[in-house]
């Protein structure tokens, strides 16, 4: 007993270190992009969130604090898509639902603080640490390690190093759930809804799949989309009045 004591000690030593040694990088990134905010200097704060995002690391907010930095820099359509990227993983977030609020009014107010930077939740605050590659990776290495034990215990001459590999290889198999599970609601929180937003100049909004058909209006930067359905590169959206028409689909971005 021992001696599987020792060996769980120095797995959760090594699993430990890596979580710290993948995590210590994105956290650099978000308090100097904290502070860049903090100080004023929003493109470089907008800079450094983005640069945390494209690694594979998302939460509330951090959504929350890049679209604020995109209001203070008079960019209302990237302002808009963040915080409903933020709503997707918090739909009661009424910070972000009054901030879009005041993109909708066209109103220049100040908007919500910053929120606690990892989420409100330690179990957010654990997805975000990896994201969704990082706890495959790990779930894969437990994986495996589980299976090298039940060869041990399968191969080994002496009976005590096969009951280690017993007790160690079931348990690490069962464990592996944890980090596939943390990455699935990683990989969830990522992935794209019905949402977009026109992000920068005004777009056209069609009658019709066809820009030679009436044109009922131009939307500015920071107008909220539904999309319901796609022709080609046509894709027929709904305002937030149930207005309906169809726009290009290079005129907006998902959220």
């Amino acid at each position: 007993m021992p001696s599987i004591k020792k060996t769980l000690s120095i797995l959760v030593a090594i699993f430990s270190l890596c979580i710290l040694t993948w995590a210590n990088e994105p956290m650099q990134m978000l308090n100097y992009a904290n502070e860049s905010y903090q100080k004023g200097n929003y493109l470089e704060a907008i800079q450094a969130y983005e640069a945390i995002l494209d690694n594979g690391y998302s939460s509330t907010s951090l959504y929350h604090n890049l679209g604020n930095a995109y209001y203070k820099e008079d960019q209302p359509g990237y302002a808009a898509l963040n915080f409903h990227r933020g709503l997707r993983l918090s739909p009661r977030d009424q910070g972000l639902k009054n901030n879009l609020e005041l993109i909708y009014s066209g109103v220049s107010a100040p908007i919500s603080e910053i929120p606690p930077v990892w989420g409100r939740s330690v179990w957010r605050g654990t997805q975000i640490a990896l994201g969704s590659n990082g706890w495959s990776i790990v779930g894969a290495f437990c994986i495996w390690a589980g299976f090298f034990f039940l060869y041990q215990w399968r191969t080994a001459p002496v009976r005590k190093v096969r009951k280690r590999g017993f007790v160690l290889g079931i348990l690490i198999i069962m464990l592996s759930a944890l980090p596939f599970t943390l990455a699935w609601g990683a990989f969830q929180n990522q992935m794209s809804k019905n949402i977009a937003v026109v992000v920068d100049m005004p777009k056209s909004f069609f009658r019709a799949a066809d820009d030679r058909s009436e044109m009922i209006r131009s939307l500015p930067a920071g107008t909220t989309l539904y999309l319901r359905d796609q022709i080609g590169p046509w894709v027929k959206v709904q305002l937030r009045n149930g207005q309906s028409g169809w726009m290009n689909e290079g005129d907006f971005i998902k959220a």
